[in-house]
């Protein structure tokens, strides 16, 4: 004869609990179960895909050593799975109806410049989608642009005196823009003033094919108007000179018109992107946060819709070292080696910074992740919780892991991803096994846990056949 066990609700595992202080709904081993209705329901069993097109990036030569995947979407039908060996972030695109589909790519992107250093890069698609192009995004300021008044000074008309800066762009083929060049400057450092009448023609100084980066195709002149009664100090655009097919030098280029009504808007001084940037993450109103590899204690902000332009006043400084950044809502979390961080706002010129009250370091850049408008990541402690409405970092496993028992799972070996409202984790131990953890949260948000058997080396979610995928080991 056989009894059936029923249990109407189960609270997973309490290790931190004595078997025989355990309550009804608790256990010192929960296994394959998921328990986010707080019923015994069994986890789906992993199955192998086939015929599952990955594209290998930065020298990856097989799927199994990949540290970092991610899907892109380009268009209804295209999609691409690409693996990297290195940890890597990706951001989309912008720009609005981008038909190139642009991912911007920071971190080890295997796009290097001639030192062998890792630089930010953009996968830009062709038109049809079936193909794309590894671009790198950093471009070299130009040299001072050096543009003269076809009129001498003795027959200008003083009551119509112009006083402006000049400053150049490079542009390349896929109309990404660098730095804007230093103001000229004399023989004593002082910066030279253009004087000219508004209506006057003036030449723009050519540039030889030595002084121009690979890749440039273009090249554009801004102008600040200083001593005008309508403008101060504002940037404006003049003109665009395209390289000329078969040239690899810009020549002069004279009789430009320079009128105040005919030139562009005003526009923000293009700052290039930092050559090392990391972690270069989308925010909502259309600007990225990230941080440089080579000083990680500054966090810096893009333009709006600039994506490659990183003004110095939209960074600030952090007092402890970024190990990576989270977006929930409005504000950047930053992880560190100390004290988190959380820099809130909705335009980069008005971000507000302040330092999370809790000392929970982040231990492992690949447990970061965002999950129903939190940030969750890997402390010393435990796995830690970061909301938009507290400054406090909460170790949600605290009463299921204490300090020694968290310890032999070797958390800086964690990795986590969120997928069907919960958290997958993954730990290597320090004697090469592996254990693995889903992070079920009851109708009061309080975490239920229980062990899986497929261990990860590493995972994405593919939102649209709302799916998750991981390499095993």
């Amino acid at each position: 004869m056989s009894t059936a066990i029923k249990i109407d609700s189960f609270g997973g595992i309490q290790p931190r609990l004595d078997p025989t202080s355990l309550g009804d709904t608790q256990a010192t081993l929960a296994k394959n179960c998921r328990l986010h209705t707080t019923k015994l329901c069994p986890i789906q069993q992993a199955r192998n895909v086939v015929d599952f097109p990955i594209r290998l990036e930065g020298g990856l030569t097989d799927v199994a050593y990949a540290k970092t995947i991610a899907i892109w979407t380009r268009g209804e039908k295209l999609r691409d799975v690409i693996a990297w060996p290195g940890l890597v972030t990706v951001a989309p695109s912008n720009i609005r109806a981008d038909e190139r589909f642009r991912l911007f790519v920071t971190g080890d992107t295997g796009v290097s410049d001639e030192n062998g250093e890792n630089q930010p890069c953009a996968l830009v698609s062709s038109k049809d989608g079936k193909t794309y192009d590894r671009h790198r995004i950093f471009i070299t300021v130009p040299p001072a642009a050096t543009v003269t008044d076809s009129v001498p000074f003795e027959d200008l008309d003083i009551a119509n005196l112009r006083y402006a800066y000049f400053f150049q762009t490079w542009v390349d083929e896929y109309g990404y823009e660098s730095g804007m060049s230093p103001v000229l400057t004399d023989a004593q450092g002082n910066m030279v003033e253009v004087q000219y009448n508004d209506g006057d023609s003036v030449t723009w100084a050519g540039v030889a094919a030595s002084g121009i980066p690979a890749g440039v195709v273009a090249r554009r002149l801004y102008k600040t108007i200083a001593g005008s009664s309508e403008e101060t100090d504002s940037i404006k655009f003049v003109i665009e000179q395209k390289m000329v097919a078969g040239s690899t030098n810009f020549p002069d280029y004279p009789n430009i018109i320079v009128k105040d009504e005919d030139t562009g808007e005003v526009t923000s001084s293009i700052t290039s992107i930092p050559v090392d940037l990391v972690w270069m993450t989308a925010m909502p109103g259309n600007f990225y946060v990230g941080f440089p590899r080579s000083n990680p204690r500054q966090i810096c902000f893009s333009d709006v819709n600039l994506p490659t332009s990183f003004p110095d006043a939209y960074k600030y400084s952090i007092r402890d070292y970024a190990v990576g950044i989270a977006v929930a809502g409005n504000t950047a979390f930053i992880l560190t080696k100390g004290y988190p961080w959380a820099i809130s706002g909705s335009d980069p010129n008005g971000m507000t910074a302040a330092q999370i009250v809790s000392e929970q370091a982040c231990v492992s850049a690949r447990s970061i992740c965002a999950f129903e408008g939190r940030v969750y990541y890997a402390s010393q402690d435990g796995i830690c919780m970061l909301a938009e409405d507290s400054l406090t970092s909460t170790v949600i496993t605290r009463a299921y892991w204490d300090k020694a028992s968290w310890s032999r799972l070797n958390p800086s070996s964690c990795m986590m991803k969120s997928y069907d409202n919960a958290l997958f984790c993954w730990f290597t131990l320090k004697d090469g096994s592996h254990e693995s953890y889903v992070i079920d949260f009851d109708v009061g948000g309080n975490p239920i846990i229980s062990l899986h058997d497929d261990h990860a080396s590493c995972a994405f979610t593919d939102v649209e056949n709302d799916k998750i995928y991981f390499v095993g080991v």
